[in-house]
């Protein structure tokens, strides 16, 4: 017989929900694979757009250590959407020596387009959950921005924090 919710520590609470947001996030990928590949851009490129997209005019250096690799491999990465037309290189007015990249109108296009690939699918998939189900996710999904938003005040207070981005 399953035991109750109340039964349950926060900590199982907890693993089961990883585990069912990593179910969740697999099932998610196998749809966007299609429409992600139609993109023509690596993991490590989008995430790079997105990171552009989120801060723009970043500074390389900047780029890099969010990304968690070498300048070198950032600066690849980044010549490469610049052949493709998606970001732009300009020079730091402040500092000469360090580059800042921006996203390109055709750059900005295509982060968008795979953001309304999420919100589309994330759409279908509300209105077809039960009233109950909608209304236990809404409160679960704005506590979790609530988390986020603290994480993101207390990381602007200290120099040079931000949320880490994994590959």
């Amino acid at each position: 017989m399953p035991r109750a919710v109340s039964d349950v520590t926060n900590e199982g609470i907890v693993a089961d929900l990883v585990r069912v947001f990593d179910r969740m996030r697999e099932l998610t990928a196998q749809v966007h694979v299609p429409a992600f590949l139609s993109l023509d851009v690596t993991m490590q490129q989008a995430k790079a757009l997105h990171l552009v997209q989120c801060s723009p005019s970043i500074r390389m250096s900047a780029l890099a250590s969010r990304l968690g690799v070498g300048l070198s491999t950032v600066s690849g990465n980044i010549d490469r959407l610049a052949e493709m037309g998606l970001v732009a290189r300009h020079d730091d007015p402040a500092d000469r020596r360090q580059v800042v990249i921006t996203l390109t109108e055709q750059g900005q296009e295509i982060v968008e387009r795979f953001q309304d690939l999420g919100s589309q699918l994330m759409r279908e998939l509300l209105v077809s959950l039960e009233r109950d189900e909608l209304t236990g996710l809404h409160r679960g999904v704005t506590g979790l921005v609530r988390a986020l938003e603290t994480r993101l005040e207390s990381a602007s207070d200290t120099p040079d924090a931000s949320l880490p981005i994994n590959d």
